[in-house]
């Protein structure tokens, strides 16, 4: 009995059917929008020191009685060490002219300036308390609320230590939204 004749048997036959190249989809970077920036200007060291005063007190006072509370203002210092990061990714000149697509270069820089991109988002929100354990609760556990956004604003601006500036931000993943969502919309 003959053996059926398949697209495996005639493989050299087959056209390949390629479709333009596209990208992996990923997220915009989050946090350039809530970092400061600062020029480390060449040979001035390996680290960016930025002076913190502390914060100061005030009183109120009684007419025509001078003021004895004098305060001394105390200092911190941040130090900020750079590092340096890269993507690197080797394509050979016969593949790039044998690529079918010929935005093959463009879509390669496309994903390594995405890639950088993500690494400075990572790097930022490693510096953050904790996205699972906070000062309002556990992450895990807590679901995002009008009252619990609320409580956080208060925790931020009544803060006596040191009071967030506006603008406030607030990271939060898609599910965490869709409960908001849902608690607003009803």
């Amino acid at each position: 009995m003959p053996g059926v004749t398949t697209t495996t048997t005639l493989s050299n036959m087959m056209p390949t059917m390629l479709q333009e190249i596209r990208n992996t989809m990923e997220h915009e970077t989050l946090a350039r929008r809530i970092m400061d920036f600062y020029k480390l200007k060449e040979h001035t060291g390996t680290a960016f020191r930025i002076p913190k005063l502390s914060t100061l007190t005030a009183y109120a006072l009684t007419q025509g009685v001078d003021m004895a509370q004098a305060q001394q203002i105390g200092q911190s210092l941040i130090t900020i060490t750079p590092g340096e990061y890269g993507v690197q990714v080797i394509i050979a000149g016969l593949t790039e002219a044998m690529a079918q697509d010929p935005r093959l270069r463009a879509k390669v820089v496309e994903a390594m300036g995405r890639a950088m991109k993500k690494k400075e988002d990572e790097d930022c929100f490693a510096l953050f308390d904790s996205f699972t354990t906070h000062a309002l609760g556990s992450g895990s556990a807590t679901t995002l609320s009008p009252d619990l956004i609320s409580a956080a604003y208060a925790l931020i601006k009544g803060n006596s230590t040191e009071v967030g500036e506006p603008p406030y931000f607030t990271v939060a993943h898609e599910y965490s939204l869709e409960d908001l969502g849902q608690v607003l919309v009803g």
